[in-house]
């Protein structure tokens, strides 16, 4: 009886297609719902205490991650030539450095978060009649006439504590954040990629490179 030649290959492709739908539900379902509005207690949960925004967007890096490893597990394990195309196409694609970088940090370093900025133009003043002297009726009235609010989400990173971050602070006066430092507590700054801090922006625009990315890795071969 002859031998039947069992394929034992780990393709990657299905796998990754299942994943980039994972991906697109969780920046479509759970994060895209945040853009441009405010959430009470800042959007802390009440009973866990946590921000949800910030374990959906971790969970996006995680599986936006979860991508290039399974790619890189089809080229390890069959000893795909093709490593140095794969290296080579990474490397040259700065938004997925970007997004790496801010996963290993998740990983290795302290969890990421966001800043919420809410600026709105309003002027609670009528023919001369300052806010105190107005009734209620006229301050509603005022307020229904204000520019709508304009609410921005940016990506966090943590800033690593050194000597001269401290040095630094302590010469510009800033005791809160020595105060911060001394407590063990973390120090974020917002992340820019480019001049793009807009964390929808950012999000939306990597789905697309991983999409590119996706069409290559099939089209190199080393996606099957």
């Amino acid at each position: 009886m002859p031998k039947v030649k069992i394929p034992t290959k780990y393709r990657s492709k299905l796998l990754i297609e299942e994943k980039l739908k994972q991906l697109k539900f969780v920046y479509l379902k759970r994060i895209k719902p945040y853009e441009g509005k405010v959430f009470v207690n800042s959007g802390r949960d009440k009973d866990s205490g946590c921000y949800p925004f910030d374990v959906d967007f971790s969970n996006f890096l995680t599986i936006s991650r979860n991508i290039f490893q399974y790619a890189l597990t089809e080229i390890k394990k069959n000893k795909n030539k093709n490593r140095n195309l794969y290296d080579k196409y990474v490397e040259g694609k700065p938004l997925i450095k970007f997004f790496k970088n801010l996963r290993n940090e998740e990983i290795h370093i302290a969890p990421g978060g966001h800043l919420t900025t809410i600026s709105f133009t309003s002027s609670f003043k009528r023919d001369g009649k300052s806010l105190d002297k107005m009734t209620e009726k006229e301050i509603n009235e005022e307020a229904k006439k204000a520019k709508p609010a304009v609410v921005t989400y940016e990506i966090l990173r943590i800033i690593m504590p050194s000597n001269r971050l401290y040095n630094k602070f302590k010469s510009e006066g800033r005791q809160d954040l020595i105060k911060t430092i001394d407590k063990g507590k973390p120090i974020y700054e917002v992340q820019k990629f480019g001049a793009e801090s807009n964390l929808f922006n950012l999000c939306e625009e990597y789905i697309k490179e991983i999409e590119l990315f996706i069409s290559y890795g099939i089209k190199k071969g080393f996606i099957t």
